[in-house]
């Protein structure tokens, strides 16, 4: 199995897509500026915190939102890990989020889960 690292770039909003005359603002879920709390963080491929940009001799890595980012690639390529939020009420029409990283899906990706069940793989 080839290994590979994912910059995942997440700044998670639940966003409003109705055509109405005035539109919800956007609701932040998480950006990462203080850390990975709530989220619950195993293995060694995201570190003991959220980077910054670049790490290492990494380059490439923009377009995210915010200060900071959740980047894999502190341990190597061979390092794993998971990320796994709270369980949290999607209160508009969808949910939006910033992913970088290889083609590996169901390896390097965000499901999200519906009563336990992956409902929308993103890659």
């Amino acid at each position: 199995m080839r290994m590979t690292s994912l910059i995942l770039v997440i700044s998670l909003f639940s966003g409003c897509c109705e055509a109405t005359a005035v539109q919800a603002e956007d609701v932040l879920l998480h950006d990462f500026a203080r850390g990975y709390a709530p989220q619950r963080v195993s293995g060694k491929a995201f570190g003991t915190e959220p980077a910054e940009g670049n790490i290492g001799s990494q380059r490439g890595v923009r377009l995210y939102r915010g200060q900071r980012l959740i980047n894999s690639y502190g341990q190597g390529d061979k390092a794993t890990g998971r990320l796994l939020s709270p369980s949290f009420v999607i209160r508009r029409n969808y949910i939006e989020g910033l992913v970088g990283g290889g083609c590996h899906p169901r390896q390097a990706c965000v499901n999200l889960r519906v009563a336990g069940e992956v409902v929308q793989p993103a890659k």
